[in-house]
């Protein structure tokens, strides 16, 4: 199976986030998190992650941060 990442797109709409998606939260093109997603919450534009620095589970609110998201390509 081919598990690699695709290159990163802009995500307006956290659902489009799924589950392993490599997730980076920017602002003012600067990034400040940076891990795989764990769960979006489009009802509250809301992501999970697993932050790659800290190794913890980080609430990312999506109108806060620039989001952009590289697909896995098995899931594309």
């Amino acid at each position: 199976m081919n598990t690699s990442l695709t290159t990163p797109i802009r995500v307006f709409d956290v659902s489009q986030v799924d589950p392993g998606d490599l997730v980076e939260a920017r602002r003012g093109g600067k990034m400040h998190h940076r891990g795989p997603a764990e769960e979006a919450v489009p009802a509250l534009n809301v992501l999970w992650i697993f932050e790659q620095e800290t190794g913890l589970r980080k609430l990312i609110e999506a109108g806060e941060y620039e989001i952009w998201a590289r697909k896995r390509a098995d899931a594309t």
